[in-house]
């Protein structure tokens, strides 16, 4: 293949849709930046065995592991097998030997990255994600008719623009390649198949566009239990779809650079044309206002075919300005709709420096705040600020914790639990906030003492609404308008030392005694194991020394054994010890940690030190 081809099919998948939407997640254009150095070795082992090859084949799979998106490597792994074997089989040159090399330079990075799989596996195992049920997973697979997005990426909207009219994720969806590209791909599939990579590209082009699609079989394909497969997004391996789309179109453009068949290109770029012209005319004919966004849509894909049509009849015979024309014609589509779903703004812009914030800052501390209302602040916005709240969007995050949250709702932890979101339960209006106790019991379980309020009809005026924030449960701090502050005045400490508990083993009996309206939560814990701690009337007192991420010091004084409780939560791997000697961590309020304080006055230390870490090491 030419150099130009190779040039071609890079900037066909560097700025494919699917690369686009999801640049602003690093590690999974980090993971598949790998992929075409893993293939290039791959194939020039199958070539001859050597060792530069197979530790190309190591060095490579392992960035891509350590780049931190596992199914994106799930991916790169199906691609680099079926390509190794594949294409050795065709050609008659593979044999015992080279197979179990190649096997090999896979599999070792496996091992030389377990410091990092061992772990991820760890938090998957504790996590709330499950396998989709059959709803879900219909939900997620593209429709037929979303097909077209294919040719024209923003027939049904962008979300970017506010004007994405169909009901699902746009970013999930994407399938883009540039409307030259995959008019050139069609060409390489029908001209080119006997090739053995065109081959094996087509079957892992149409095979991943036919999985990704809403078929009665491909519902039930991802309810089979396989690994990586049924706890993920179904259109994610459209990933594969551009990515074979992308060395298909190199195949094409190289075949119309290098050969003087080219019939049936007319035909192709012909038939998408009358394709796109078709849908043209239907929003035309319709009154509906979606069609008349995709009617604006469909002018790019439109002008790119046209385009590519007439350049080629009349540069056919000048190779060099042929190809100049199309790859600048792809590289103006595609940096259309690159820069269109990723507009760039100054950093100030996206986290501008507030007054709420500042004063969150200022004197939060290591307690949390939460957003009622229109004061509900998206999640991860405070790891920014660096200021503490209960909620975050996480593709893992832990089961327990989740439920907890969940159940502040009615009481109950519902059958499907969120995936990517643990959030305390919403609300609006003057009287939600009040009548729901159950969220009350985990705001103060979770030691939220910051509640923050929005109102846009606010004056300088100090304020208080006493009825959504009744007076006995929550006090006017801080206002500048539209924003208020209130302190929950019921909030239990982030920190504190109690010796009274009581058991309660198993979700259901956990949670009736955490909503119990007899449990304080500011002097009692809920625990699952008897620490076999006297009860009655103690002296306490409890002084955090330093709070990081993976360390925590806490100084405990006591005229008795006392449990110190922690509402961090609880998770293997976290360590405690007492004046440097371990002690056990207990499970307590259902998803945080207590731990037994010694009389008198002591420094406990909570250290993360996960043994699947240093298994990881060790392998």
């Amino acid at each position: 293949m030419s150099a130009e081809s190779s040039i071609f099919g890079g900037l066909v998948f560097a700025f494919s849709s699917y690369s686009t939407v999801w640049i602003e997640y690093g590690n999974i254009g980090h993971t598949f930046v790998w992929l075409p150095l893993i293939l290039y070795f791959s194939d020039k082992f199958l070539e001859k065995i050597n060792a530069r090859d197979f530790l190309g084949i190591v060095l490579s799979s392992l960035a891509a592991i350590l780049a931190g998106y596992i199914q994106g490597v799930f991916y790169i792994y199906i691609i680099a097998f079926v390509f190794f074997f594949f294409k050795g089989f065709h050609e008659k040159n593979l044999n015992l030997r080279k197979s179990l090399f190649f096997v090999l330079g896979l599999m070792l990075p496996l091992g030389l990255s377990a410091f990092q799989i061992l772990p991820t596996l760890e938090l998957f195992g504790q996590s709330s994600r499950g396998n989709y049920t059959f709803s879900q997973i219909q939900k997620m697979l593209n429709p037929i008719h979303y097909l077209i997005t294919v040719f024209v990426p923003d027939f049904f909207g962008n979300p970017a623009t506010r004007n994405y009219w169909f009901d699902g994720t746009y970013i999930e969806r994407v399938s883009y390649f540039g409307v030259i590209p995959i008019s050139l791909a069609m060409f390489a599939i029908f001209t080119l198949i006997k090739k053995v990579e065109v081959k094996m590209f087509s079957l892992l082009f149409l095979g991943s566009l036919i999985i990704s699609t809403d078929l009665f079989v491909t519902r039930f394909f991802y309810l089979l239990p396989i690994p990586v497969l049924s706890t993920t997004v179904a259109t994610r391996i459209l990933s594969i779809f551009a990515f074979s789309g992308a060395v298909l179109a190199a195949f094409g453009l190289n075949q119309i650079l290098s050969s003087k068949n080219k019939k049936q290109i007319y035909y192709i770029a012909g038939s998408v044309l009358v394709f796109l012209l078709v849908l043209f005319t239907f929003t035309i004919l319709k009154t509906d206002p979606e069609l008349k966004t995709a009617q604006r849509n469909l002018i790019i894909p439109l002008a790119s075919i046209i385009l590519f049509v007439f350049t080629f009849f009349l540069t056919k015979r000048y190779k060099t300005v042929f190809f100049t024309i199309v790859f600048l014609i792809t590289l103006a589509d595609l940096f259309y709709y690159f820069q269109k779903i990723t507009p760039f703004a100054s950093a100030e812009f996206l986290y501008p420096s507030t007054p709420v914030t500042s004063y969150l800052r200022q004197h939060q501390g290591i307690d949390r705040s939460w957003g009622y209302g229109f004061g509900y602040i998206e999640s991860n916005f405070q790891t920014y600020e660096g200021i503490y709240s209960t909620e975050g969007n996480d593709p893992l995050h832990i089961k327990e914790y989740t439920e907890l949250l969940s159940a502040s709702k009615n009481g109950h932890v519902p059958n499907i639990l969120p995936r990517h979101d643990a959030n305390i339960a919403g609300g609006f209006g003057k009287e939600e906030l009040a009548n729901n106790p159950y969220r009350q019991k985990i705001l103060n379980i979770l030691g939220v003492k910051y509640i923050l309020a929005k109102d846009e009809s606010l004056t300088r005026n100090f304020n208080p609404d006493a009825v959504t924030f009744p007076e006995d449960r929550y006090k006017l701090i801080w206002q500048e308008s539209p924003w208020q502050v209130y302190e929950n005045l019921k909030v239990a400490p982030r920190i504190f030392l109690t010796n009274k508990y009581r058991l309660a083993v198993g979700q259901k009996k956990s949670l009736q005694t955490l909503f119990d309206n007899n449990f304080d939560e500011r002097k009692e814990l809920v625990l699952s194991q008897d620490p076999k701690i006297p009860q009655g009337k103690i002296d306490t007192s409890s002084k955090l020394i330093s709070y990081a991420p993976n360390e925590v010091r806490i100084e405990t004084t006591s005229n008795a054994r006392a449990l110190l409780f922690f509402s961090d939560t609880f998770y293997p791997g976290w360590e405690a010890s007492v004046d440097g000697v371990r002690t056990s961590i207990f499970r307590a309020d259902y998803a945080f940690r207590a731990v037994v304080a010694p009389a008198g006055k002591h420094i406990i230390v909570f250290e993360y030190r996960p043994k699947t870490f240093y298994y990881g090491l060790y392998i």
